[in-house]
């Protein structure tokens, strides 16, 4: 990740030539930036429902969110800043700062989160990396107050090289990849966690 985001490693196009020279960008300037908010949690009728509220428990190491620990009615989701599925969710105040994550289907997400919606011209998948990677950067510029946060017009102006759309897709997929392989891992390594547990049960009792 650290080759292919400082531009060392580089893809080439179908004709084995070079993409375009890489351009500074501010993320306000690549997608549009969506902070959450919270439906009132005193009407109950918004909540207890099949949509997604997303809130920074619900962001762990697993690269998409799929399902959220509170959920919303209809009536709920339409009470807050709706995201479309593969918006990529970044924590932005609290002790979590730096979590990132895609959303995984259509959902809204409370305000300790600022969202990106990428625009024509770029990829939610590659924000995604390149926020995961840039992640602790992200969260010493929070700062050292009592509740550390980046508010949304800071998170506007941070500034990245991005590369054409084409070769941040072919990052995207390649990184993609390699995160579903990481995770088809992780899921072995607990069903031989669990195979061991059930033994020693056996062997104990």
């Amino acid at each position: 990740m650290q080759q292919l985001f400082s531009g060392k490693l580089r893809f080439k196009d179908e004709n084995g030539e070079d993409y375009a020279d890489w351009e500074e960008k501010k993320l306000g300037e690549v997608g549009k930036i969506i902070t959450g908010s919270t439906p009132p949690t005193s009407n109950l009728e918004y909540y207890i429902g099949n949509r997604l509220f997303v809130s920074p428990a619900d962001i762990n190491e697993a690269r998409f969110v799929l399902s959220t620990k509170t959920t919303l009615t209809d009536l709920g989701f339409e009470k807050g800043r709706k995201l479309k599925k593969g918006a990529v969710l970044f924590v932005c105040i609290g002790s979590t700062i730096g979590k990132v994550a895609i959303a995984g289907y259509d959902c809204i997400t409370n305000q300790q989160i600022n969202a990106i919606e990428a625009n024509s011209l770029n990829c939610n998948d590659f924000i995604f990396s390149l926020l995961e990677l840039n992640a602790g950067n992200i969260k010493l510029l929070a700062g050292v107050q009592a509740v550390p946060q980046i508010n949304k017009t800071d998170f506007s102006n941070f500034s990245f090289m991005f590369p054409s759309l084409p070769e941040q897709q072919k990052i995207a997929n390649f990184l993609s990849n390699i995160d579903v392989k990481i995770e088809n891992t992780n899921q072995q390594i607990y069903q031989m966690q669990d195979f061991k547990k059930g033994l020693l049960q056996q062997l104990f009792v």
